[in-house]
């Protein structure tokens, strides 16, 4: 119990990365299909569109053969359901099949408590591709119009809490825990305190 009292940091730190919560909007049971809508909740993410979008189930070159979310040219904002803060971490989107464009920048803008924006753009292209963003502790993040066509989005992940750390801060906490468990056995070995 000791060391809980000398590294309460390091164990804060640790519970806290592991109460994240992680989820992926995949829109798979989502109905209906095909209806125009302004604003979609799914799988604990609000879509809201300045246009219409649907979730879209039609067979093309474009998609991964399942429900995905398509726009009709709005600006669309994604904030999570309940409300609050939550990492956006990665989805996958293409142009859709309606645009003739082989590729098309879009402005990704993603906003936070306190009224701070961060504006990236991301270029689709025809195809899905995945998009790393990685965007913490965000209420929203709009995702731009193309000029006069479509896109499609799938594959959303997203998660509150802490953000998921990676493996290798896994590693390294492991590290860092066994190297103190070594230098307290050494203590006891040697006789100090």
């Amino acid at each position: 119990m000791s060391g809980l009292r000398r590294y309460p940091l390091l164990f804060s730190l640790l519970l806290a990365s592991i109460s994240a919560h992680a989820a992926l909007v995949t829109f798979n049971d989502f109905t209906p299909l095909g209806v125009l809508q302004t604003v979609i909740s799914s799988e604990g993410l609000t879509f809201t569109t300045t246009n219409t979008m649907a979730v879209w189930n039609a067979a093309s070159t474009n998609s991964n053969g399942t429900p995905g979310l398509i726009d009709s040219g709005g600006v669309v904002t994604i904030s999570l359901t309940a409300g609050g803060e939550f990492n956006l971490e990665s989805f996958l989107m293409t142009i859709s099949w309606y645009n003739t464009n082989t590729s098309e920048p879009i402005p990704l803008t993603a906003h936070y408590s306190g009224g701070a924006s961060a504006t990236q753009t991301i270029t689709l292209i025809q195809g899905l591709q995945p998009f790393y963003v990685n965007l913490t502790g965000v209420t929203s993040v709009d995702v731009g119009s193309l000029g006069g066509g479509y896109w499609l989005m799938d594959n959303v992940t997203y998660s509150t809490g802490a953000a998921i750390p990676e493996p290798g801060t896994f590693a390294l906490a492991g590290a860092l825990l066994a190297l103190l468990a070594l230098t307290r056995l050494r203590r006891r070995a040697g006789g100090s305190t």
